[in-house]
């Protein structure tokens, strides 16, 4: 009694190979094709940060240098223009206390001039008040 081979096993090798075929093609390699390319455009994107960072850096670096330049002439400048104004205001002064001077010794060439003519006058008002004193206290013309 001859029996017929058991092919089962054959034909579960045949379906083990067909749904692998099937998954090769429909899953694996498109997830695969997938991932490849997730792959490829992290480094992609990698690479245009770290340009991007470099050049940034590069611009951070000028610009931070312009500014330390632009710092620097308005801290000269600065100087400058408070050199200016200290002698302004040194002429400024020196011109008020002339004028200042000029005014004072005016005033004081008129008060003695002043003085000069109340002095003058002092001894004529003294005699007329001490003749009008008089004649108040005695009650009568005194001749003068």
């Amino acid at each position: 009694m001859l029996q017929a081979p058991n092919v089962s096993m054959l034909l579960i090798l045949a379906i083990f190979f067909a749904v692998l075929w099937l998954l090769n093609r429909f899953l694996f390699r498109p997830v695969g094709a997938i991932l490849d390319e997730r792959d490829r455009d992290t480094t992609t994107a990698s690479q245009a940060y770290a340009g991007a960072l470099a050049e940034f850096q590069v611009a951070a670096d000028r610009i931070e240098a312009e500014l330390s330049l632009a710092r620097r002439e308005a801290l000269k400048l600065r100087e400058e223009r408070r050199a200016e104004g200290m002698q302004l205001r040194a002429g400024k002064i020196e011109q008020v206390k002339a004028e200042a001077a000029e005014k004072l010794s005016g005033a004081s060439a008129e008060l003695e001039l002043h003085t000069r003519k109340v002095s003058a006058d002092l001894p004529a008002r003294v005699a007329a008040l001490a003749q009008l004193l008089a004649e108040k206290i005695l009650g009568r013309k005194v001749a003068a």
